[in-house]
């Protein structure tokens, strides 16, 4: 009688091993669900910053189209510039740590219709990181030629 109250008490209770394999498998899910709560951090915090960004430019850009329209008076070597400032950069508007800069591209399909294409460049100031281009179609100033545009093309 004795021996059947040891054979039954020693099958209950879980071995060394056991234990020991159950904790390596909690460990290793809880690792994974921190590295990946890390990560969805780091991108949430990529994306607020990309979220400010495209604000600050969304206004940026509004400022400048919906500027007056130059007058004669206003001209600057005989043509009257388009509202977006080019070539030009300077530090992106509510935030320290971007700096704009545009530059005229050229594109003859666009030059036939008078238009040109201005690229818009954010970067991170710490990193030098393109955090934004933009392309945009504007108006060629009034009396432009293709020669002024290609020496300032990459």
């Amino acid at each position: 009688m004795n021996n059947r109250s040891k054979t039954s008490s020693q099958c209950s209770g879980l071995s060394l091993i056991e234990v020991l394999a159950a904790l390596a498998l909690v460990g290793t899910l809880l690792v994974s669900v921190l590295m990946a709560h890390a990560q969805q951090v780091r991108q949430l915090a990529r994306a607020e910053r990309m979220l400010q960004v495209t604000h600050a430019v969304d206004a940026m850009l509004t400022q400048w189209w919906t500027a007056p329209a130059p007058t004669p008076g206003r001209e600057t070597g005989g043509t009257i510039s388009t509202p977006i400032p080019t070539p030009a950069s300077g530090d992106l508007p509510g935030s320290e740590d971007y700096q704009w800069q545009t530059k005229s591209l050229v594109d003859d399909s666009l030059e036939t219709l008078g238009a040109q294409i201005i690229r818009l460049t954010v970067t991170d100031k710490l990193s030098g990181e393109v955090v934004m281009q933009l392309d945009l179609a504007a108006p060629l100033p009034a009396s432009s030629d293709a020669s002024a545009l290609r020496e300032d093309a990459p």
